[in-house]
Parts: C-alpha cells; structure tokens; sequence
C-alpha cells in the first residue's frame, strides 16, 4: 500500500509540471474526496490550502500565497514546496481546511475543493528528527483526465528518525578518521551524534552504542 501511495503521489506532482501543456477534460465535480491516515502514532497534522485549481483551464490561483502560485506556473513543484516551507505560518494568520492526528486513528475520509494542499506537521515525538512537508493535488492529471485519489495518502511518511553519529579517533589536538591501531594501544576517541529533542520537546532518555569492528 505504501509503495502504491507514493507512485500515486509522485504522478501527481508528475502532473503539476505537466498540466499546462495537455488539452484538458472538462470536469464538473465541485468536491473530491480525500482519504488520509498515518502509520505512525504521536503526530498532528494541518492541511492547508495553498492553490486554487481550476480543472476547465488548467490554472493555478491564490491571492495569499502568490510565492507558490508562481513556481506552480513554471511548472517548478520544488520550489513550491519551498515556497510554502519558507512561511512563517505561526505569525500569520491562516485558517487549515482539516487537521488530522494520530489519536484520531483509522482513515479520515475529507471532501475538499479542487487545490493544492500543503501538509504541515505541528506535533511529534521527540524521538523524531524531522518531518518532511509535502503538497498533494486535488485532482491530478492522468491519461488525459482529471483523477481523485482513491488509494490513502500516508500522511506519515516522510519522517526521519535517524540520528547522525560519527566517530572520531583523537590524535593530539587532530579529529580522524583513522581506524587503524596497533594491537594493545591505547586510542581515545569521540562520538558526535544529532539529537531529536528539543528545549521544548524533550527526550527521557538518549543513549549511544558503540561497536568495536
């Protein structure tokens, strides 16, 4: 299910860059459905509309955040996703179409307007190190129509739990990576490692395991 969810999604971004170009279907439908869930406990989410799509002409509109609009016309679905990521959204003033959180449990079944909705994360574990954002289409373009999603979008899958740890064999005042040593010396070294929590969202406990090779 995971594997087909992000081909569904990656066609759609597929056809943000796309659509200007292909002869469009008309499309009568004034509301989608959307169905999403996550695979992972202890996270919120906000949906939020960050383009109009208009389905008969094949355009992008938004009188509130013209940044992304205009990578959205270029066909750049990067830089959109930037565009959206750099707003500061807790100093403005903004109203999310829904939320979901993992206590909900289950799918969440969401009739929506034709859009480009951006995915917000605003709670997680402290175990977790970053969430990616991510913008899903309502409709998306495909074999010459216009396609709502039948398949669940896992809200949760762009999340990274992996620490970053290296280690160092100290000589002198030098860092190295140097592994080689002779039998019976003795080596002093440093680990370094990234951290998941925050002031805020502390850990109860992080731990680091070192394996001799």
């Amino acid at each position: 299910m995971m594997k087909t969810t992000k081909r569904v999604i990656a066609i759609a971004l597929a056809a943000l860059m796309l659509v200007a170009m292909i002869p469009l279907a008309v499309v009568s439908a004034t509301s989608y459905e959307l169905k999403v869930t996550s695979s992972k406990e202890g996270f919120a989410f906000e949906i939020i509309k960050v383009a109009d799509i208009d389905a008969q002409k094949g355009t992008y509109d938004s009188t509130e955040y013209p940044t992304v609009v205009a990578a959205l016309k270029k066909g750049d679905t990067a830089a959109a996703l930037a565009a959206a990521d750099a707003i500061e959204w807790d100093k403005t003033d903004y109203v999310p179409v829904f939320t979901y959180k993992t206590t909900d449990t289950g799918v969440k079944n969401v009739d929506v307007a034709a859009g480009v909705y951006y995915v917000r994360c605003t709670e997680k574990p402290s175990t977790v190190k970053t969430v990616k954002s991510r913008m899903i289409p309502v409709p998306y373009y495909e074999d010459g129509a216009w396609k709502t999603y039948d398949e669940v979008v896992d809200l949760a899958s762009k999340i990274n739990v992996e620490p970053e740890v290296h280690k160092y064999i100290v000589e002198g005042e030098k860092l190295t990576d140097n592994t080689v040593v002779a039998i019976g010396d003795t080596v002093d070294f440093r680990l370094t490692a990234t951290v998941a929590g925050s002031t805020t969202d502390k850990l109860d406990k992080y731990a680091i395991v070192d394996t001799m090779e």
